[in-house]
């Protein structure tokens, strides 16, 4: 179920002109054994990020780990994309351990970043966005 989300949502993605940054699971091809996927777009002087990952098959401690590092070398970089400020949407699904781990976190934005967190319930085709989060 997973797999056939992200084909869809990445094709939106792409017509919107994000374009892949990150696949994770099966090499760079999605499959059901993907877990994330990261895709970018800069935009009016914005660098938007979108990662989503399936939380029953990926440890999402350690994917908030991979996401900072990435977002860190992103924002390094900012400049060569004409951009000044970092976008990062979060898309988790998965199980109750999942939704609760997305519960957890923290809406963060400074004069550089953005950090956002969203559950996305793929069987009944809801979003939850946790209380403090945009």
């Amino acid at each position: 179920m997973f797999a056939d989300f992200i084909k869809k949502i990445s094709l939106r993605l792409i017509n919107d002109e994000f374009n892949f940054i990150g696949v994770s699971g099966d090499g760079e091809n999605i499959s059901s054994e993907t877990n994330v996927i990261l895709m970018a777009k800069a935009v009016g002087g914005i660098m938007y990020v979108v990662g989503i990952a399936d939380g029953s098959k990926r440890d999402l401690e350690s994917y908030k780990i991979e996401i900072d590092k990435i977002l860190d070398n992103i924002n390094k970089n900012l400049h060569d994309f004409l951009c000044t400020r970092l976008v990062c949407i979060n898309i988790i699904s998965g199980n109750e351990n999942a939704k609760e781990f997305v519960d957890k976190q923290e809406y963060f934005t400074d004069e550089l970043l953005t950090k956002v967190w969203w559950y996305i319930d793929i069987e009944n085709k809801n979003i939850m966005v946790p209380k403090g989060q945009p």
